[in-house]
């Protein structure tokens, strides 16, 4: 998100609190611009592997962010060019308010939180089988729609 977090800076600060006797209280940010299936089971498995329960909030581009430049134009779409709309809508990112997921909708983004939550794989699988049939991607595909000639895990 360009502010150096990576999942291993955020592993490694994770547990440094852990080691100077601080209750670390994990934020989750999910619906990133490129965020797919892949990037969701890797999410779910490393909280069960560190033990630690997450309701993630939505991805927010909030006016002066770089998704807010990025994604504007999306974003007034989704208000009907109203922006003063969007940021009364805006809130503390635990409901969606402009979607930037290039993958998924807001209704799907509420329902994967829900399913990652409680760790249902099984629902997650099934719908993936649903959103690649729609999307018509083969299981052998990388289950994005992202198009970046500098994203390595892009649809082909």
């Amino acid at each position: 998100i360009g502010k150096g977090a990576t999942p291993k800076n955020n592993l490694r600060s994770f547990f440094w609190t852990l080691e100077a006797r601080i209750r670390p209280i994990p934020n989750f940010i999910f619906g990133f611009p490129i965020e797919d299936f892949k990037s969701i089971r890797e999410n779910m498995k490393v909280w069960k592997e560190l033990g630690i329960m997450v309701k993630p909030h939505f991805a927010t581009p909030y006016p002066g962010s770089e998704w807010f430049t990025v994604y504007r134009k999306q974003i007034e779409a989704q208000y009907n060019g109203d922006l003063e709309a969007f940021i009364l809508d805006l809130g503390d990112a635990s409901k969606i308010s402009a979607v930037i997921s290039h993958n998924f909708n807001a209704v799907e983004l509420v329902g994967l939180r829900e399913m990652m939550v409680a760790q249902n794989y099984r629902e997650i699988d099934n719908y993936e089988k649903i959103w690649r049939e729609n999307h018509n991607l083969s299981d052998d595909e990388p289950s994005t729609l992202y198009k970046d000639k500098n994203y390595t895990h892009q649809r082909v």
